[in-house]
């Protein structure tokens, strides 16, 4: 069997397998992160073995793979990926930007280093993880309805933003301090940020989530 008909194969049983997971719910489990959901790690692998054997997903299938996701639909993504203007992207990294890389529910550059996850149908904030002003996090002002940012180690690692508007929901996970415009001294793992750094990389980043919701 050629690998053209094997990676065929397996977009088959992916598909097959998410659609599987919908009608029994399988997905309806998964945390706000999306974190170990068996329907959107099988709609992830559809669509990888898709591109990967350049076989074209069915419209119908494609919609499936959208729900279990719960990021909303391919198309939209792609739209919403394409509006993020590459200055934005710039102001946070070193190098210079790459091409925008349209995954299912998310936006990557930098080989995945710099993401955006995008969750389209959330208008009750189901995937706007952290709670508004919660321990850890600190408002952003003038991005969507409302976002905040929060660093996983607190002067330590470059900030991390989630952003709300209408039914949408925006989340920034950025590079390591050496790769961005952050400024910080020391060296991995033992960098030293200012808050007042850290905040203002956290509204660099919450331009590209004002792209976002300015294309929706």
């Amino acid at each position: 069997m050629s690998t053209k008909s094997r990676s065929t194969g397996l977009v088959s049983i992916a598909l097959m397998a998410t659609t599987a997971c919908l009608l029994t719910g399988c997905s309806k489990s998964k945390a706000s992160s999306g974190a170990g959901d068996p329907g959107a790690a099988l709609a992830a692998a559809g669509a990888s073995a898709a591109a990967a054997a350049g076989v074209s997903v069915p419209a119908g299938a494609a919609a499936a793979i959208a729900g279990a996701t719960g990021k909303g639909g391919p198309l939209d993504e792609s739209k919403l990926c394409a509006a993020v203007k590459p200055a934005d992207v710039q102001a946070l990294m070193k190098a210079t930007v790459t091409p925008v890389v349209n995954n299912p529910g998310e936006c990557s550059w930098y080989g995945g280093d710099l993401k955006i996850d995008i969750y389209a149908n959330d208008p009750t904030q189901k995937y706007y993880q952290n709670p508004v002003n919660g321990p850890g996090t600190t408002p952003l002002t003038g991005v969507g309805d409302q976002a905040q940012w929060f660093a996983p180690v607190l002067g330590k690692t470059t900030p991390w933003i989630e952003a709300h508007k209408g039914s949408l929901t925006c989340t920034v996970s950025p590079a390591d301090p050496p790769e961005t415009t952050l400024p910080y001294t020391g060296s991995d793992p033992f960098y030293t940020i200012a808050p007042a750094d850290s905040a203002a990389y956290a509204a660099k980043e919450g331009a590209l989530c004002n792209d976002i919701f300015a294309a929706s």
